[in-house]
């Protein structure tokens, strides 16, 4: 998704960049949180992580699984709740 939603010029450039921030420019850094905004809302909007909260509690693996996303990535999304 990130790489439809921002792509660079840049071939290498996903070779360079491996995690957090390390290598990011602050425009990119924006630009990431911009798409990292508009997946959650795509993947958890309109109350589907509340109610997938009914169904599985707060057992983020079980969280994860059902929306196909990292553990991390649900951290974050229920920080945003």
């Amino acid at each position: 998704m990130h790489a439809l939603l921002h792509h660079r010029k840049d071939p290498f450039s996903v070779q360079h960049r491996a995690g957090g921030s390390h290598f990011y420019l602050e425009d990119e850094l924006e630009e990431e949180r911009e798409v990292n905004e508009f997946v959650e809302g795509l993947v958890f909007g309109d109350g589907a992580l509340e109610a997938a909260r009914s169904l599985f509690g707060n057992d983020h693996e079980k969280l994860a699984r059902h929306f196909a996303v990292s553990i991390p990535t649900l951290r974050n999304a229920l920080k945003n709740l």
